[in-house]
């Protein structure tokens, strides 16, 4: 779940994306790769008494490493989260370290049943988001409707087809995009789902409306779809999470 700009509801999309698909009855992962660790939050887990994050499992000390399956926490909502940190700073702000951006997809390459994984990542292409890119199959893009956020998905459409042209990730693609706090009264907004439907086609999952329940379930550190399940939010994404499950199965 990426996007180079914030307040694209990455981390909400993450959360009740996952939560739904779990539902449905697959095993769901969430990786938290942002040092504000929103996504963990958001889920139920506190990230100050858990012994491991996902800091752990990309740690250039092979003696403190440890495995994606070591670190993650259970949710009342059969999602598995491995939690982010303010740590991840360090993994941001340090020199070389040999084998980093592959690290996490040796990590999830270990898993010994099949999941979903939903890896949440900062708003910058900073090097917890290629780490990110370098793990992934497919990428989800939120966008809010605006010039700005439509110029921001077209940047990280480039990122990710120089990391294929690059052989860093040759099978990595834009899977998904999706329009988040839409409201179907902005001429502007309008406007945006007739560019995105025209340029993304299949692709394109439709629109998340814009509701107060968002952030009175983000407040209350539960899942959208939990909290308020027949908000228009929430229904919305619940219709995404079936397309997702029938891309799965496929």
């Amino acid at each position: 779940m990426a996007n180079q700009k914030g307040g694209t509801g990455k981390t909400t999309s993450t959360i009740n994306l996952a939560v739904a698909l779990a539902d449905f009855g697959f095993r769901t992962m969430v990786i938290d790769m942002d040092q504000q660790a929103n996504a963990s939050s958001g889920l139920g887990v506190d990230t100050d008494t858990v012994e491991r994050t996902v800091y752990e499992v990309l740690h250039r000390d092979p003696k403190v490493r440890c495995d994606i399956e070591d670190a993650a926490a259970s949710t009342p909502w059969g999602v598995r989260v491995v939690p982010g940190t303010e740590a991840l700073i360090e993994i941001e702000e340090s020199g070389d370290d040999p084998g980093r951006e592959w690290r996490l997809r040796k990590a999830l390459a270990k898993l010994t049943v099949p999941h979903v994984v939903f890896i949440d990542c900062p708003p910058n292409l900073g090097r917890c988001t290629t780490i990110s890119l370098v793990a992934a199959d497919v990428v989800i893009a939120p966008v809010k409707p605006g010039i700005d956020e439509l110029e921001a998905l077209a940047r990280l459409e480039g990122t990710i087809e120089r990391l294929v042209a690059n052989e860093v990730n040759e099978s990595l693609a834009l899977g998904s995009v999706l329009a988040v706090e839409f409201d179907g009264q902005s001429a502007l907004h309008k406007d945006v789902r007739v560019r995105l439907r025209n340029r993304y086609g299949d692709r394109y999952l439709g629109e998340v409306a814009k509701t107060v329940r968002v952030g009175e379930a983000k407040a209350r550190r539960r899942p959208l779809i939990v909290e308020f399940p027949t908000s228009t939010a929430a229904t919305d994404y619940t219709s995404m999470a079936r397309i997702l499950e029938r891309r799965i199965a496929a």
